[in-house]
């Protein structure tokens, strides 16, 4: 598999795509793909999901991971929150947080995923809105996995995420 798949996507679903118009053809190229005025339409909010049990049972398994962490959850909130006010738009991920609180000595550096489930709910408990969208851990303990991100409540009123 390509190792730069994913950011190829990323950027293409941003519209940052590097391959999106010939050079010097960029005015042809807007012209055909840009809808006219009277055409855009504001996006509608997306239509509400159905849980699936898994989903509904993970949730239920951070919750109750988090209520055994509730001291050391009050001390990442606030952490929490100071890089979402300066991560601005972009927001952050669990895997930032984790990092940042495994520098200021908040948790423990060796911590595996299953000891640190509560993390996840630090950052709802935070005030942060989730983005919908998600990005790739780089941290190393967690495999590159996609976290979701979020962002503080008044960079989510600029974006549309509420």
């Amino acid at each position: 598999m390509d190792p730069h798949l994913y950011e190829r996507r990323e950027e293409r679903r941003r519209g940052r795509s590097q391959d999106a118009a010939p050079e010097g053809q960029e005015d042809l190229f807007a012209a055909l793909t840009t809808p006219a005025p009277s055409v855009r339409r504001p996006l509608a909010p997306a239509a509400p999901q159905a849980q699936s049990h898994a989903v509904l049972e993970g949730r239920a398994a951070r919750d109750q991971a988090a209520a055994a962490h509730e001291g050391v959850i009050a001390l990442l909130i606030p952490v929490a929150q100071e890089l979402a006010e300066r991560a601005g738009p972009g927001g952050i991920t669990v895997a930032d947080l984790r990092e940042t609180a495994m520098q200021r000595g908040l948790i423990p550096p060796s911590g595996s995923g299953r000891e640190l489930s509560y993390l996840g709910a630090v950052l709802r408990r935070a005030g942060l809105k989730a983005t919908g969208e998600r990005r790739r851990s780089h941290l190393e303990q967690t495999h590159g996995n996609l976290n979701m991100t979020y962002v503080a409540p008044r960079w989510a009123t600029e974006r549309g995420t509420l």
